[in-house]
């Protein structure tokens, strides 16, 4: 936005929509450049691992389903070591996707 554009093209909306919808509305205000160093710290984080199997884990973790870990050929479910690493990797900056992780 800051740059020109209208928008973007993100896998991580699906998880993070509510962050980037906030930004989206409020690019101009103060505090936005903080709000954007904040979503690019969760792109960074869903990058160290193959990406739609990240996501379905993390949608998985957030409602306790394991189902949604599932994905198909040729596509591979992340390992457990994965899940730990990504799951660890959210909560240490409080990443949340409507109260992702508060149902322990």
């Amino acid at each position: 936005m800051e740059a020109g554009g209208a928008g973007c093209i993100s896998a991580t909306a699906n998880v993070n929509s509510l962050a980037i919808n906030e930004l989206f509305l409020n690019w101009t205000m103060p505090g936005a450049a903080q709000k954007q160093k904040e979503i690019d710290e969760i792109r960074d984080i869903f990058q160290r691992y193959p990406m739609i199997p990240a996501l379905k884990e993390a949608i998985a973790l957030n409602n306790e389903d394991a189902e949604w870990s599932r994905v198909r050929p040729p596509l591979v479910s992340l390992s457990q070591n994965q899940s730990n690493a990504l799951k660890r990797q959210l909560e240490q900056v409080s990443f949340t996707m409507d109260n992702l992780f508060s149902r322990q």
